[in-house]
């Protein structure tokens, strides 16, 4: 139970209680849920509707020495306390209220401080649990892409590699053909050289040949054309001969 106010410093500070309750405090409560928003709502009226009782009840306080409020004399050892008024009892009364409100209103915030940093936290857990999920997925994704790649590029450069060799075997097999053919031509321009000169001997000969055939057949020619015009013999004379010989 809290003690109730007994001097100028302990008023003071209920008053910064109250003002810490009604001020301070009520403006962290927006976050919360809304029964308990309610109930701190209900609360903070209650302390503000307090307040005012206190304003009202301090402010009927005799005031002495220029000071609002006069700290009553305190008690000896054989002389009995003064017995509160009922507008005293009835302020403390609702200073307690007010002190016991602010204590569950404290309570409450930081109750409710400590459910948003739980939840905060699930929320960040779960958050980051998607998070690795999504990226053994990316990762399981970008794996299967890259040994598919790697696949198909294995396979590319097989073919091509088979490719190469088969041209190579090629090349060196016409290159194996042509070695072949030129040596089969140099063997044939070997060959032809002398043949080339024959045919020209055999060319210059049949050309001496036909020189001689075509002045023999121009004496013919000539020849008969000289017996087709010479005179021809009588009839009688032939059978005169023959006569003769007989």
């Amino acid at each position: 139970m809290p003690t109730m106010p007994q001097d100028d410093d302990d008023v003071a500070a209920v008053q910064s209680v109250v003002r810490d309750a009604t001020d301070g405090r009520v403006g962290e409560v927006s976050c919360l849920s809304i029964p308990e928003k309610a109930e701190l709502d209900m609360l903070a009226k209650q302390l503000h509707v307090l307040r005012q009782c206190e304003v009202q009840l301090l402010g009927e306080q005799p005031t002495a020495s220029g000071s609002a409020f006069q700290t009553p004399p305190k008690p000896s050892a054989f002389q009995t306390p003064p017995k509160p008024s009922a507008p005293q009892m009835h302020a403390n009364r609702e200073l307690e209220t007010m002190l016991a409100a602010k204590d569950d209103l404290d309570c409450a915030t930081a109750s409710t401080s400590v459910d948003r940093k739980e939840l905060l936290l699930e929320s960040l857990h779960t958050e980051l649990e998607a998070l690795y999920v999504k990226h053994d997925a990316v990762a399981a994704n970008w794996k299967t892409t890259y040994d598919d790649a790697a696949a198909q590029a294995d396979a590319s450069i097989a073919k091509k590699d088979i490719r190469i060799f088969t041209r190579n075997a090629k090349l060196e097999d016409r290159s194996r053909k042509h070695a072949t053919l030129a040596h089969t031509s140099q063997l044939l321009e070997a060959t032809v050289a002398p043949l080339t000169k024959d045919v020209a001997t055999a060319q210059g000969d049949l050309a001496q040949l036909q020189q001689g055939l075509d002045h023999h057949l121009d004496v013919g020619l000539q020849e008969l054309d000289e017996d087709a015009l010479a005179p021809k013999p009588s009839r009688s004379a032939p059978s005169a001969r023959a006569s003769s010989a007989k």
